[in-house]
């Protein structure tokens, strides 16, 4: 398979898109996952402990700490085609640094 990770910025926000050309995710539970995380919702998914493998429950996390240190404008999103592969977009605020300022 192939993955391809792009960045992309503007002035305000840094764009990371990751996409693969694998199975994809059927639209039901890209659906859940997407919902889940704009919720930052870990009871929206299935990540029971007999279920670990692929309960995309890091993704939730990252997302929620993405939230929590930079506001709700920020996360992650996921877009997929089922049969033709799957893309996940990060969105970070860009930091700049004050010239002046000396640590």
């Amino acid at each position: 398979g192939m993955v391809r990770i792009k960045l992309c910025a503007s002035q305000s926000r840094l764009i990371i898109t990751v996409e693969d050309d694998g199975v994809g995710i059927e639209a039901a539970q890209l659906e859940r996952i997407n919902h889940a995380l704009l919720l930052s919702d870990k009871k929206l998914l299935d990540v029971s402990p007999k279920k670990r493998s692929g309960n995309r429950c890091a993704l939730l996390n990252v997302n929620e700490r993405i939230r929590i240190t930079f506001g709700e404008a920020y996360g992650v999103r996921l877009y997929s085609t089922y049969g033709v592969g799957t893309q996940c977009e990060i969105v970070l605020p860009i930091i700049t640094v004050n010239p002046e300022y000396n640590s």
